[in-house]
């Protein structure tokens, strides 16, 4: 598993790189366990948390385009999302094409983007898809680890392709002469 090319806390990693403490959490997150979903099953919570914060953080950097799409992903009722026959305009890419998934009301991506859609969305109904279940099976927890490990990166690539930006630009620099000053 990617999650080493992750950038957050260290017990975030190793949830995402232990295949049974995930698989653990994400049974004490969906079952509700009581007193255990405590110890692990709020860890899953906090990595759903991670993620509302770091798309929050993006759109503070100006990428507002993200929050806008990672926030209709959430509210999308199932995981089938419209193909848009007309030619859109991506949200995140702004490429406009033909086939864009329609996300929410005037809410278009790219295709290439499909994946981390999907990602987004199975991330935030993990419990609706497995709600039904005494316990989560271990491909399934397989496949939502690995939702998150690709929604976290492509999360951190965005941030880390502002980063670079800003600094291209010199604005670390100009916010250091202004504390000076």
């Amino acid at each position: 598993m990617a999650a080493d090319s992750v950038v957050f806390s260290a017990e975030y990693k190793r949830l995402l790189e232990d295949e049974s403490l995930f698989h653990r959490a994400l049974t004490q997150y969906v079952t509700d366990t009581g007193t255990e979903a405590c110890d692990t099953g709020l860890r899953l919570h906090g990595l759903l948390t991670l993620l509302d914060t770091i798309v929050d953080m993006l759109a503070h950097l100006g990428l507002s385009s993200i929050f806008n799409v990672y926030k209709a992903v959430k509210r999308h009722p199932t995981v089938g999302f419209k193909v848009c026959a007309l030619w859109q305009t991506c949200h995140l890419s702004g490429i406009s094409c033909r086939g864009c998934l329609q996300l929410g009301e005037g809410v278009f991506v790219h295709p290439q983007h499909a994946k981390w859609v999907h990602c987004v969305w199975l991330c935030w109904h993990i419990r609706e898809q497995e709600r039904s279940r005494d316990a989560v099976p271990a491909a399934h927890a397989a496949t939502y680890r690995a939702a998150f490990v690709c929604v976290l990166e492509q999360l951190q690539g965005a941030y880390a392709h502002v980063g670079e930006h800003l600094q291209k630009k010199n604005v670390f620099a100009c916010i250091g002469q202004a504390g000076r000053a």
